[in-house]
């Protein structure tokens, strides 16, 4: 018997063949105990125990397709993608993985890529209610709201009464200000179904829009040119029809600087009217009741008129006219500055990632001052799982017609060009939510007898929000800047505040 050469002595061959037997049983083990952990409901050790399934059998179906699901509904979702395109490999034709797939993508903001699986599953079986489902979705999400009707239409088609197709529709409502017909949807479906999920967190987000609701905010705002501005502010609405709701506010601000104090009392009121799809007109009334700092009072009606169409398309498109305050400082307060302004602004989707907007305007000041204002600018929805991360550009225009001097901030031929990061995530089982924003770059501007070019912009703020009761969340907000724009003499600002948010049911 030969000890070396190209094949193993007989003796070592036996020795691997009861290797093996004995550890089969080890394998097949885990297998079990993985299969048992996902019955229980214990995805979190059932993923651990596929991941060891997969290390040794990475061909194993059950295990792939599984740890896939697993992946996705922890928000992993690129791992999720990559585990069902391995299961495609072993088995191309199985439904549940390409559907699987589908809806990761979809999930991950992919849309492309997932309507055209959820078309080739459409294709296989015109009659497919969960693969039509999805390609609506997929058209709802990325915003594309007359191809989602569509399809959310020819579910019902096929299945009649279909829950999440009309929740679908609802939301489409919802969107393009269709808000009385979202409401009366909603009514119908907690009727119905008041325990479904999705149901719930529908009748939840039509009450924002249809339903009562007030809020609480109380923050403060601190410069480096010494002024400090309180706020108390409180806010609610309420649906009065189908089409028409009322919104009500009163805000109390005690402003301090170098020239004493002063206060403003303000009320106002918003009456919007949704007179036909993807339209809304809103008319803005309010009146202010100022103190300076000499202890003087006097007050100012404020109001105006803003229509806006396109909700239901991709492109959207406002203007307004309106008489606005400036509540900053003692300084602004003593002067009695109002600003009569006119406002253009268009925006919308650019494919399924980009989204570009841009607007005009111009104002009239009360001392006789008058501006320009122009911006454009775009953000780019990356293609990142867990989170919804957006980066862009914005160049921002203002011109006075001169520096008067009276507290706000009044520059020539104002420039700032910025780039712009917004990150939104959910985190917990309470629904806590998180948004920030960056923008920073640089600015230029002549103010009185000074040129500043290139001055560096840092603005970075956030939101976190905390449920504290079944319709009611607790926020926590703030932003630190030098963004000239933001602060009457465009010096540094720090802003910090609390807010509480209470929502009825419809």
């Amino acid at each position: 018997m030969r000890l070396h050469g190209p094949n193993p002595p007989r003796s070592i061959g036996w020795v691997l063949i009861v290797a093996v037997a004995a550890l089969t049983p080890v394998f097949a083990g885990v297998e079990e105990d993985a299969d048992r952990a996902w019955g229980a409901g214990d995805h979190e050790l059932a993923l651990e125990l596929y991941e060891q399934v997969l290390d040794e059998h990475p061909g194993n179906f059950r295990a792939l397709l599984r740890s896939a699901k697993m992946l996705s509904w922890t928000r992993r979702f690129d791992e999720s993608i990559a585990r069902y395109n391995v299961a495609l490999a072993v088995e191309p034709d199985d439904y549940n993985a390409a559907l699987g797939r589908a809806r990761v993508l979809s999930w991950a903001g992919r849309y492309k890529e997932a309507r055209a699986g959820f078309q080739a599953l459409c294709e296989r079986n015109p009659e497919d209610v969960d693969a039509q489902l999805g390609l609506a979705r997929s058209f709802a999400w990325a915003g594309r709201l007359p191809q989602a009707r569509t399809e959310y239409e020819r579910v019902l088609e096929i299945d009649p009464g279909n829950v999440d197709a009309r929740v679908g529709l609802a939301y489409l409502d919802l969107w393009t200000g269709e808000v009385g017909d979202a409401a009366n949807q909603s009514r119908e479906l907690s009727a119905e179904h008041p325990d479904h999920e999705e149901v719930v967190k529908l009748g939840a987000n039509v009450s924002r829009s249809a339903g009562a609701w007030w809020s609480v905010a109380v923050d403060q705002i601190d410069d480096t040119d010494d002024n400090r501005l309180q706020r108390f502010l409180v806010n609610g609405g309420l649906g009065l029809g189908k089409q028409v709701r009322l919104d009500l506010g009163y805000g109390h601000y005690e402003m301090s600087d170098p020239a004493g104090d002063a206060s403003i009392d303000n009320v106002n009121a918003t009456f919007s009217f949704f007179p036909s799809k993807g339209q809304r007109v809103a008319a803005h009334v309010g009146y202010d009741w100022r103190e300076a700092t000499t202890g003087a009072t006097d007050g100012d009606m404020l109001g105006g008129l803003t229509y806006s169409r396109g909700h239901d398309k991709r492109w959207q498109f406002s203007a307004a006219a309106q008489r606005m305050a400036v509540r900053y400082s003692p300084t602004i307060t003593d002067n009695g500055i109002t600003f009569d302004q006119l406002a253009l602004r268009a925006g919308g989707a650019v494919g399924e990632r980009w989204r570009v907007s841009a607007g005009v305007g111009t104002a009239d000041a009360s001392d006789g001052n008058s501006r320009v204002t122009a911006d454009a600018g775009f953000l780019y929805r990356l293609p990142v799982s867990r989170v919804r991360l957006q980066v862009g550009y914005t160049l921002r225009f203002m011109d006075y017609d001169e520096n008067l001097d009276n507290g706000y901030f009044d520059p020539q031929s104002f420039v700032a060009h910025l780039a712009q990061l917004r990150v939104a995530d959910e985190y917990g089982k309470r629904g806590n939510y998180y948004r920030l924003h960056l923008d920073t770059g640089v600015q230029s501007f002549t103010i009185g007898a000074t040129d500043v070019s290139g001055d560096t912009v840092l603005v970075v703020g956030g939101t976190a929000g905390f449920p504290v009761a079944q319709r009611m969340v607790f926020e926590v907000y703030a932003e630190r800047g030098d963004y000239a724009a933001t602060t009457a003499a465009g010096f540094e600002s720090t802003l910090i505040g609390v807010r509480l948010i209470w929502r009825a049911g419809l």
